[in-house]
């Protein structure tokens, strides 16, 4: 028998993968990314990463909900560092903090019990 996923698992997903797309564009958009192996390494660890919790996340793992509450806090940091690009690049530095707060977003869905989220 299939396991029922919650709908708000599945918009978390969604909400995930978008965030990947999100941080792709964002960077694509620093030159200094395309000319730093380093920052292409760590942005295609952290979008495979992505990648995988949003597919465990489709599943309906409920534990992943924890790992993504611990990964969000974590990123919360990374913020403070983003709003030093936005004071040097307005798009890029936007575009950087966009997947951080749509993965915010993702997580608090996540947490919504289903029949909260239908209501």
């Amino acid at each position: 028998m299939d396991k029922v996923v919650p709908s708000n698992f599945v918009k978390s997903s969604n909400i995930i993968f978008l965030s990947i797309g999100l941080g792709m564009v964002s960077f694509l958009l620093r030159e200094e990314n395309l000319s730093q192996r380093s920052h292409l390494y760590i942005s295609l660890t952290s979008w495979i990463l992505l990648a995988g919790i949003g597919l465990l996340v489709r599943k309906g793992y409920n534990w992943v909900k924890y790992l993504m509450l611990l990964l969000t806090i974590i990123n919360i940091y990374s913020i403070t560092l983003i709003f030093q690009v936005v004071n040097d690049k307005l798009l890029s530095g936007i575009l950087g903090v966009a997947p951080l707060l749509i993965q915010v977003w993702a997580t608090v869905i996540l947490f919504i019990t289903p029949s909260d989220s239908e209501n």
